[in-house]
């Protein structure tokens, strides 16, 4: 996804309540072992760009079936990532030309959620996506 810092969420599986980290792309690597652990525990692990990345230029598209995915290719929209979240759905991040703001990108997550058939209620500027190679326990 290109960015210089994420933040790592791990919501806990008995309480619900999310535990922030903010990591580089290193040191979520080295700390991969641990997530696993928590994962393995039953606690979801996601990401997301962090609020201090150099880069705010990110949108998710959460629950984007292969249908919408393609449509999106097709119309010149390539994400720069794309996580099979569970058998044909998807979460697509893309990446906006140039830094936008919270509000401009929560209209842009909205507008392509509306657009590809993905989900309108996790169309905002700070949404937390899947953390490729960790289950989901919903």
């Amino acid at each position: 996804m290109g960015c210089d810092q994420y933040e790592v969420g791990i919501r806990d599986r008995v309480t619900g309540q999310m535990m922030n980290r903010s990591m580089s792309p290193a040191e979520v690597q080295k700390h991969t072992p641990w997530l696993k652990r928590m994962n393995a525990q039953g606690n979801d692990i996601y990401l997301r760009p962090a609020k201090e990345a150099s880069k705010q230029d990110l949108v998710l598209v959460d629950d984007l079936k292969r249908g919408g995915m393609e449509r999106m290719r097709t119309d010149g929209i390539k994400p720069a990532l794309v996580i099979e979240t569970s058998p044909q759905n998807y979460q697509a991040w893309v990446k906006l030309p140039g830094s936008a703001t919270d509000l401009e990108r929560r209209e842009v997550a909205r507008d392509l959620a509306k657009t590809y058939g993905g989900d309108p209620m996790s169309a905002d500027a700070r949404h937390y996506g899947r953390l490729g190679g960790f289950t989901n326990q919903k």
